[in-house]
C-alpha cells in the first residue's frame, strides 16, 4: 500500500483528491477519522465489534446459547451473520418494511432455521454457508441495505466520489476527538484518512466489487456507493484488513491528512453540495447537520485556509 502524507498546504488536498469528471469507475474512496484497518464490520474483534453487541440478542434463550456452545469456531461466526440477517429480515416482515430482491429463493436461504435443528444439522449446512466470497446476487441488496443501517456484514462501504469519502474521514474525526475530549482520553487523532483503491491495478478474483442501487435508498444514491468483498479469502486472513490483502501491491492509497485541516476541508465540501443532509436527504438530517457545523464553527479551530 502507497502512503502519501504530503499535506503541506489545504490546496494540495483536493489537488490530489479532485473527483473525476465524469465520475470514473476506476477508482473507490473510503473515508475514515482515525487509522483502524480496513476490516469488514463482521470480523472485527476489538471494542468496535458489532457481532458482539448483538449476540444476547441472537442467543436469547438457553436452548439457543447451549446449541452455539456445540459449535466450532467457524462455523458459530458463519451461523451468528446468518441469524443476525435471519433477524433483520423477520423484523422487516414484522414492520410491513419490503425489502429488494425478496422472493421464495431469497427466503429459503435466509430464513429457513428451525428452532429445531441440531447442532450436527447446522454444523453441516453453515461449514460452507454462507459462501461469502460468491454472495448471490439476490442477497445483495439486503446485505446492502442492513450494512448501510449499522448491521455487521462482510462487505466494506466505498464511494465512487472522493469528496464523500473526504466528508466522512474529516467529520467522523472531530466527532472522534470530541469524544476523546469528553471522555478525557488520551486517544485524540491527530490525522484523517481516506483509502484509495484503483480497480485496474487490482489482482483478478482479489475484490470482488457491487454497485448499490440508488433506488433502495436516497441515503445510498446520495453517497455514490459501492461494496466490495474479499473473495476467496479465509476469516483470519481478512482480520488482517485489505491493507495487508490488498495493499501489497499499488493498487491502494492510503492519503493521511493532518485534522487541522478537518474544518476547512468540510467548509470547502459544503460549497460543493457535500455535507450531512445532503448525504442523508431527511429533515432529521437537515436539523443535525445545522448542530454538526455550529460544533465546527465554534468549537474545533479551522485550519490554515480562510
Amino acid at each position: 500500500m502507497i502512503t502519501d502524507d504530503n499535506f503541506d498546504t489545504f490546496e494540495a488536498i483536493f489537488t490530489k483528491l479532485k473527483p473525476e469528471v465524469p465520475i470514473s469507475d476506476q477508482f473507490l474512496y473510503r473515508g475514515q477519522g482515525t487509522d483502524k484497518k480496513l476490516i469488514p464490520s463482521s470480523l472485527r474483534t476489538d471494542a468496535d465489534s458489532k457481532i458482539e453487541l448483538l449476540k444476547p440478542l441472537i442467543l436469547d434463550t438457553q436452548k439457543e446459547r447451549d446449541r452455539y456452545a456445540q459449535l466450532n469456531p467457524q462455523v458459530q461466526q458463519n451461523y451468528i451473520e446468518f441469524r443476525i440477517i435471519n433477524r433483520f429480515i423477520h423484523l422487516t416482515d414484522d414492520a410491513g418494511v419490503p425489502l429488494p430482491g425478496d422472493d421464495s429463493r431469497f427466503r429459503d436461504d435466509l430464513l429457513s432455521l428451525r428452532t429445531s435443528d441440531t447442532p450436527q444439522s447446522i454444523e453441516l449446512r453453515f461449514q460452507s454457508w454462507p459462501k461469502f466470497s460468491e454472495p448471490k446476487a439476490t442477497w445483495n441488496a439486503v446485505f446492502a441495505l442492513a450494512q448501510h443501517y449499522g448491521l455487521p456484514t462482510r462487505y466494506l462501504d466505498w464511494s465512487s466520489y472522493s469528496y464523500v469519502a473526504l466528508y466522512f474521514a474529516a467529520s467522523d474525526a472531530i466527532v472522534h476527538n470530541k469524544m476523546a475530549e469528553k471522555s478525557r482520553a488520551n486517544h485524540k487523532t491527530e490525522f484523517f484518512y481516506v483509502c484509495r483503491l484503483d480497480r485496474q491495478l487490482l489482482e483478478e478474483g482479489k475484490v470482488s466489487i457491487f454497485p448499490i442501487q440508488g433506488s433502495l435508498n436516497p441515503n445510498l444514491s446520495a453517497q455514490k456507493g459501492k461494496n466490495t468483498f474479499l473473495a476467496n479469502t479465509d476469516d483470519e486472513t481478512q482480520r488482517k484488513g485489505y491493507e495487508e490483502i490488498v495493499g501489497i501491491t499499488n493498487a491502494m492509497t492510503q492519503y493521511k491528512i493532518p485534522i487541522k485541516f478537518a474544518v476547512d476541508v468540510l467548509e470547502y465540501l459544503k460549497s460543493h453540495n457535500i455535507s450531512r443532509d445532503t448525504l442523508f436527504p431527511s429533515l432529521r438530517s437537515i436539523v443535525e447537520s445545522m448542530y454538526e457545523r455550529a460544533y465546527y464553527l465554534t468549537q474545533i479551530p479551522g485550519g490554515q485556509h480562510t
